[in-house]
């Protein structure tokens, strides 16, 4: 009887380490998970706030933000005389 008895407890005690190396892996395993999503979600928050703020840049001082066009004053150009057309369109109320 006492070898049946060492041998059920050897077996017992073998079978609650595998238990508790099992449920070490999987603490292990959820904390991975959790530290990669952190990661993930910051480095994703990043693209996000970056991409907003290159759209920011380019639309302030890309291409399309020159120096503000400045009207021409009519004054300073020649009075120039519109030539008619020779053979204008006919209207369709005319018809």
């Amino acid at each position: 009887m006492a070898q049946s008895r060492s041998k059920a407890q050897r077996e017992e005690r073998e079978r609650a380490q595998r238990y508790e190396a099992r449920r070490r892996l999987n603490d292990e395993r959820q904390a991975r998970r959790r530290r990669d999503n952190v990661l993930a979600s910051i480095v994703g928050g990043g693209v996000v706030v970056l991409a907003i703020a290159a759209q920011a840049v380019f639309y302030e001082a890309g291409p399309g933000a020159g120096p503000e066009p400045t009207p021409l004053q009519t004054s300073d150009l020649p009075d120039t005389p519109v030539p008619e057309d020779p053979n204008p369109l006919p209207l369709d109320d005319e018809g």
